[in-house]
């Protein structure tokens, strides 16, 4: 896996991190900075619940059309018997994640390739294997422990 340095600093840039100062460290000093980042997201994860409203139908006609999720317990206390159809706006719920999970992508593109820029293992083939080995073990703990799984691997491949 060969990694594209300028590519890899114009992303990091956009994350204010400068991966200059982090060569001849260790992986574990940018996984804290990159999981910080992700702990204050500037883009909120949207809610489902934002994106749900409802259909209320009750003694052969409409009572309710897409209505929020106050105005349905309002109209369930009036009419008890009534049916309800839940309504998901699906593209408007993708449109709102769209920022985050884009932000989300551009960490993970800059930890996966600033790993490999700080050990300089940039244009090492074994890279990528030694990565998804580090990744498989650590990733429920966060960028930390898959960086410091790596740290005990890089070894074997330079």
């Amino acid at each position: 896996m060969t990694v594209n340095v300028v590519e890899l600093k114009a992303n990091a840039a956009k994350l204010g991190i400068n991966l200059d100062l982090y060569v001849g460290g260790d992986g574990y000093t940018l996984a804290s900075k990159l999981d910080g980042l992700l702990r204050n997201n500037p883009h909120l994860y949207p809610r489902r619940a934002d994106y749900r409203s409802y259909n209320v139908y009750g003694n052969g006609q409409v009572l309710g059309d897409k209505v929020n999720k106050t105005r349905l317990e309002e109209l369930k206390k009036l009419h008890p018997k009534a049916f309800v159809e839940s309504v998901e706006d699906e593209a408007g719920y993708k449109a709102a994640r769209e920022p985050f999970d884009a932000y989300v992508a551009l960490v993970n593109r800059v930890f996966y390739a600033g790993l490999a820029y700080i050990y300089d293992v940039v244009d090492n083939p074994k890279f990528g294997k030694a990565y998804s080995i580090a990744y498989d073990r650590g990733h429920s703990a966060g960028y930390s422990e898959i960086a410091n799984y790596f740290d005990d691997l890089v070894e074997l491949i330079k």
